[in-house]
């Protein structure tokens, strides 16, 4: 683990459909992240060692259609996601609540080279 923990509690609604139920309940969610704290060990870092963040798009006979068709890179990624894959930040997100690496790092890492924030959720 790298570091102490920090707990976060939030909040978490139904969907908009069950929100205007009569039942519509709140619940609440503790998450218990962790900070990265250096030491002699780690040379004051907090790390140790690496770990990998992915992002795999396996070709389907569908994104293979698409392609041919001429689909842009947007609607590729669309379409596999639609089928499950699992994009590079949410990877890296797994691997913060695990307690494997922390979200500064993940930020530092996956979001160093782009100019947006965090993508939509799905």
């Amino acid at each position: 683990m790298p570091g102490g923990p920090t707990d976060l509690a939030l909040s978490r609604r139904e969907a908009p459909t069950a929100a205007t139920h009569p039942d519509r309940r709140e619940t609440t969610v503790c998450l218990r992240l962790y900070r990265a704290r250096g030491c002699d060990h780690c040379h004051g870092t907090g790390y140790r060692g690496r770990i990998g963040v992915f992002e795999l798009l396996v070709m389907t006979d569908h994104l293979r259609a698409l392609a041919l068709r001429g689909a842009s890179a947007q609607q590729l990624r669309d379409a596999a996601q639609e089928k499950g894959m699992r994009l590079m930040w949410q990877d890296g997100v797994q691997k913060v609540l695990k307690g494997t690496t922390t979200m500064e790092e993940l930020l530092r890492v996956v979001f160093a080279s782009e100019e947006t924030s965090l993508p939509e959720a799905r």
